[in-house]
C-alpha cells in the first residue's frame, strides 16, 4: 500500500511550497492530497486545527481502503471520546470485519491500534495522543480468563455497540451467565436471528423451563391433567411460573439499580480523564509543532548565513583585480581611495545585495 507521509517535516516542507497544488489535489478526490489535507487539519500545519475537516478528508472515498486513513480515523474517534467508531476503524485497519460474525474483533482491534503506533513512531509525534485507560483494558483482554472477561464488559460498557456486547455476551455464555449475556445483546441491539442471540434463548429457555419443573415431584400429565388427580395440571405450575417471574423482576431491579449506576459512573469518569487528556495533548501538539517551526526557522537562517558568506567571498575574488588595479593606478592618493570606493566597494555590495535578493525571491 502507498506511503503518502514519510515524515512531519517532509509533509511541513510540502505544505508550505504546494498548498495549492495538494487542496486542489483533494478537491479532485486525489488519495495522497486527501490524506495530507486531513494531516493538515489534524496538526494545524499553517492552519486551526480542525478535527472535522480531518475525518472528511480521512474519511473520501479514494481513501476507503486505505489502512493509514481508517487508523487516523480510529485516532480522531478517540480523540473525540466515541471508541464504538475508534475501534472499528481500528478493527478495518487490521482488515476485520464489524458486524458482530468475527470473534477475533478485540484483537483486531488492538492490531489496528498498534499499526497507528507505528505511525505515530513514524512521523514522531507524541505517544500521549492514545488513551492509556484504554490501553490497559485491552492488555486485560489479552491475559485470559476472569481478567478476558472483565475487560470485554469494560470494553461493551464504553461502546455500546454490536461487536463488543456480541463478544462481552459470548464470554458470559461460555462462563453459561446467559441472562447477563442476554442484557448486553438487548445493549447492543443485536438481532435476533443471530446465532449468539439464538444460542443464549435456547439456554434461558432450558433454564425456565428446568425450573417450572423443578418444583413438581413425580407429576405426570396426560392432556393438561395429572394421573395423581383431576385437578388442571396449570394450577401446579401456576406457583413455579409465578417465582420465576418475581426472580426475573428482581434481576431487572438489581441489574438497573446496581450494574447501570456503575457504568454510567465509569463512562462519565473516562469522559472527565478524556477532555483533561485531550486538553494537555492539545498543548503538547501545538508546543511541539512550534517548536518544530521554530528548528525550521533557525535552519534557514544558518544556511542563508552560509549562503551569504559564499556569495561575499565570490565577489570578493571577482572583484579582486578591480582593487589592485585601483591602488597601483597612476593617480593621486586621494584619487585612489575615491576610486576603490566608488569603483570596487559599493560596485561590489551592490552586486551582493542584488545577488542575494534574486536568491531569496527564487528560495521561497
Amino acid at each position: 500500500m502507498e506511503k503518502y507521509i514519510t515524515s512531519l517535516k517532509e509533509l511541513i516542507a510540502q505544505v508550505s511550497k504546494n498548498s495549492y497544488t495538494i487542496d486542489n489535489g483533494a478537491k479532485n478526490n486525489d488519495p495522497k492530497s486527501c490524506f495530507q489535507m486531513g494531516m493538515v487539519y489534524l496538526l494545524g500545519i499553517n492552519t486551526a486545527i480542525d478535527f472535522k475537516k480531518a475525518r472528511r478528508y480521512f474519511a473520501n472515498q479514494s481513501l476507503v481502503d486505505n489502512s493509514d486513513a481508517h487508523c487516523m480515523l480510529g485516532l480522531l474517534s478517540e480523540l473525540e471520546g466515541d471508541y464504538s467508531s475508534a475501534f472499528k476503524n481500528y478493527a478495518i485497519a487490521a482488515e476485520g470485519t464489524v458486524d458482530g460474525s468475527d470473534n477475533s474483533y478485540i484483537e483486531k482491534v488492538m492490531q489496528g491500534r498498534e499499526f497507528l503506533r507505528d505511525l505515530l513512531n513514524k512521523w514522531k509525534l507524541p505517544m500521549r495522543v492514545l488513551n492509556n485507560a484504554i490501553t490497559s483494558v485491552l492488555n486485560d483482554y489479552l491475559k485470559g480468563g476472569s481478567l478476558k472477561e472483565a475487560s470485554s464488559i469494560k470494553i461493551a460498557a464504553i461502546c455500546r455497540d454490536t461487536p463488543s456486547c456480541i463478544i462481552a455476551a459470548q464470554l458470559l455464555c461460555d462462563s453459561k451467565d446467559y441472562s447477563s449475556a442476554m442484557q448486553w445483546l438487548q445493549i447492543g441491539n443485536v438481532g435476533n436471528d443471530n446465532n449468539i442471540y439464538i444460542k443464549i434463548e435456547d439456554k434461558l429457555r432450558e433454564m425456565r423451563t428446568s425450573i417450572n419443573f423443578s418444583n413438581v415431584l413425580e407429576v405426570i400429565e396426560i392432556e393438561g391433567t395429572s394421573l395423581l388427580s383431576s385437578i388442571d395440571i396449570s394450577t401446579v405450575f401456576a406457583p413455579a411460573r409465578k417465582a420465576l417471574s418475581e426472580i426475573s423482576t428482581q434481576c431487572i431491579r438489581l441489574w438497573n439499580k446496581e450494574v447501570m449506576p456503575k457504568i454510567e459512573t465509569i463512562k462519565n469518569k473516562w469522559e472527565k480523564d478524556e477532555k483533561n487528556r485531550l486538553k494537555k495533548e492539545d498543548d503538547d501538539r501545538r508546543h511541539a509543532l512550534k517548536q518544530a517551526e521554530l528548528l525550521e526557522q533557525e535552519e534557514k537562517k544558518r544556511k542563508k548565513k552560509h549562503r551569504d558568506k559564499v556569495v561575499s567571498i565570490i565577489l570578493a575574488v571577482l572583484f579582486f583585480p578591480m582593487m589592485l588595479a585601483s591602488f597601483f593606478a597612476d593617480m593621486s592618493w586621494g584619487q585612489k581611495v575615491f576610486a576603490f570606493l566608488f569603483f570596487t566597494i559599493l560596485p561590489m555590495f551592490l552586486v551582493r545585495w542584488i545577488v542575494i535578493k534574486v536568491m531569496d525571491f527564487f528560495n521561497k
